[in-house]
């Protein structure tokens, strides 16, 4: 987005929803363990909604990576055809 690209806001909805289901999964969890009194055994549903949140977060941080280290080489790139 500071480059001006649109991709970049893509980048941020695909890193907020995993974010936003990071934290679903999270409370999930929470709230399962105080059903069971204990932490559930298995991989449980909420379990699930919280790796999924964290490896489309981590999937969107790449990216995003990807895409600043690709402005940052044009750019470079750029700057030495210009006397």
């Amino acid at each position: 987005m500071a480059a001006g690209r649109k991709i970049g806001y893509l980048q941020a909805a695909l890193g907020l929803v995993g974010f936003g289901l990071s934290v679903l999964g999270f409370v999930g969890i929470l709230r399962d363990w105080g059903e069971t009194g204990g932490q559930p055994e298995g991989m449980t549903p909420s379990l699930w909604v919280g790796v999924a949140g964290i490896c489309l977060w981590g999937a969107s941080w790449l990216w995003a990576l990807a895409s600043s280290l690709r402005l940052h080489r044009q750019a470079r790139e750029e700057a030495k055809k210009t006397p």
